[in-house]
């Protein structure tokens, strides 16, 4: 029998000895004026993090060109860093400097044991 549990320890391990910094964003959908919706949102944005994250391109078999273009990378975080119930509502993955907007959020949970989250980004 697999042991998960002790799965989702090496995979914290690994992502905390090869990571890097990243904080998750998620937009505040509220409308300045309900009356015009479609002007800017008002609030700040909420910030989960710091994470940390190991980010890698896609391999060229895997971009198709629509569901994963050229440019997007994948983002692994361990799944013991936060709630399950958030990571799927964040909108940008900021790393450093830069932006990427969250296009899918996977989860590899065997046997019920949520290990890693896998976050496609995109420019």
């Amino acid at each position: 029998m697999v042991d998960y549990a002790s799965l989702a320890i090496t995979a914290q391990r690994l992502i905390d000895a090869n990571g890097r910094d990243i904080s998750l964003v998620k937009q505040d959908q509220t409308s300045a004026d309900p009356a015009k919706p479609w002007r800017a949102n008002a609030g700040n944005p909420t910030t989960l993090g710091p994470l940390k994250a190991v980010i890698v391109p896609y391999d060229a078999a895997d971009v198709d060109g629509q569901l994963v273009r050229r440019g997007d990378k994948v983002a692994y975080v361990a799944a013991a860093d936060t709630d399950p119930s958030e990571v799927e509502t964040f909108d940008v993955l900021v790393d450093g400097g830069s932006n990427w907007k969250i296009q899918d959020v996977q989860t590899l949970d065997p046997g019920n044991t949520r290990v890693v989250y896998i976050i496609q980004i995109r420019r």
